[in-house]
């Protein structure tokens, strides 16, 4: 008989499985608690739920840093698969950005490094070919969580790009998966997935800590869109954005290099986090651990899910050779003028049910990924942007073409 799980409460719901607060037993009787990521029974083993999963699971636990969720094994449970993964009592950073009790700078500075610090850390994590390269691609202040010890935790791995021989996903080549208001501009008009644009959405993160405001504010799709392909259009927002009453003359500096819109401009994750480590220091308050150690807490969302209060138990081990071979992926983009394609999506964190779906408005149609209906965005780019226009993205207003293509 393997490990048996009593779920506590359920934490999220989304249209593959849910999330579970669960007390983890031992053969030995030694107890601990988890959170269990749990598919649905009737998920399709060769689909693609199944194999991000099978990729979250394996990535992070190559991972080895205190601001990576840790997670302990990928099994069958009461026939379902089901990750394993640490307990992280606290609050997403998105919630501690809003309202009166916002996070205060000296904090988020701290943070914000270690977030960049756990970026560095998994460029650098040796896989099975040499340095996995990993590149989020959803950082995001609902994905960053903040414990009770002072701790921060990116979460959801589910979308992340890295070079492993052993990945389950091949996203196809003109896939674009992240969320659009904290994508870098590169990324609406280029390939290729860069450590940089990491960097990019950090930088609007930290600016929406600093404000209480998205870095985008309200700009739609479209909008957005066209910054990327008009670099006149982005600097002007930057400026607007940036040069505000009240922001502290160093973070603003930070925030510019964090958001140029040239990847080779902005720092690496490791020297961002080195900065913002010694900028925290210089800037007057309660740390991290202090503020984290006085903050009132709000207590855990109830929900209901579908197997509280139940006792599970393990089944075998999930063998990777037992998944069917993954199936090619479909690049056939039908034709049409260039735009930009997006849906609503789904996953297994927290906070997510399927009445806010309902609510939302969006054309749901339901994949794994980032997990807010209102941020999360899967874009289909048709048909491929003409490399000139990406070197137009990168030039500074001065030097951008008069021929610029409209949007």
């Amino acid at each position: 008989m393997g490990r048996q799980f009593e779920l506590q409460r359920c934490l999220g719901r989304g249209s593959f499985g849910e999330v579970y607060a669960a007390t983890m037993r031992s053969q030995s009787g030694l107890e601990s608690q988890v959170a269990l990521k749990l598919l649905r029974a009737d998920i399709d083993l060769a689909g693609q739920a199944v194999r991000r999963l099978a990729d979250e699971g394996r990535l992070l636990a190559r991972l080895n840093h205190p601001a990576i969720v840790r997670v302990f094994d990928l099994v069958r449970v009461d026939g379902r698969l089901t990750l394993i993964t640490e307990l992280i009592e606290g609050e997403d950073l998105s919630t501690l950005i809003r309202g009166d009790g916002r996070i205060p700078l000296r904090p988020l500075l701290q943070v914000t490094s270690q977030i960049a610090g756990a970026l560095a850390a998994a460029l650098e994590t040796q896989g099975p070919d040499g340095p996995l390269r990993l590149v989020h691609r959803d950082v995001k202040p609902s994905n960053i969580r903040i414990d009770r010890h002072g701790q921060a935790k990116l979460l959801d791995f589910g979308v992340a790009r890295f070079d492993a021989s052993d990945r389950e996903v091949r996203t196809a080549s003109d896939l674009v998966v992240g969320s659009i208001p904290y994508m870098a501009p590169e990324r609406f008009v280029q390939r290729e997935v860069d450590p940089s644009s990491d960097v990019f959405s950090l930088g609007c993160t930290l600016f929406e800590g600093l404000t209480g405001e998205r870095f985008y504010a309200k700009h739609r799709v479209a909008s957005i869109t066209a910054m990327a392909l008009k670099p006149e259009r982005y600097h002007a927002h930057l400026r607007a954005q940036t040069e505000r009453p009240g922001l502290h003359p160093e973070v603003r500096s930070v925030l510019l290099r964090m958001l140029d819109p040239d990847p080779g401009a902005r720092p690496t994750a490791a020297s961002l986090a080195r900065d913002l480590e010694e900028l925290a220091e210089r800037v007057p308050g309660p740390t991290l651990r202090m503020w984290c150690r006085d903050h009132s807490w709000s207590s855990p969302q109830v929900m209901t899910g579908s197997l509280d209060g139940q006792l599970l138990s393990e089944g075998r081990l999930l063998e990777p050779d037992s998944l069917p071979p993954a199936p090619a992926p479909d690049t056939t983009l039908p034709p049409g003028r260039p735009e930009i394609r997006h849906r609503a999506q789904s996953t297994l964190q927290p906070n997510l049910s399927t009445e806010d779906l309902a609510r939302s408005g969006e054309r749901a149609t339901l994949v794994p990924g980032a997990h807010s209906v209102e941020e999360a965005i899967e874009t289909l780019q048709l048909p491929k942007v003409p490399e000139r226009d990406i070197a137009t993205v990168l030039r500074p207003p001065r030097e951008a073409s008069a021929t610029t293509p409209e949007v």
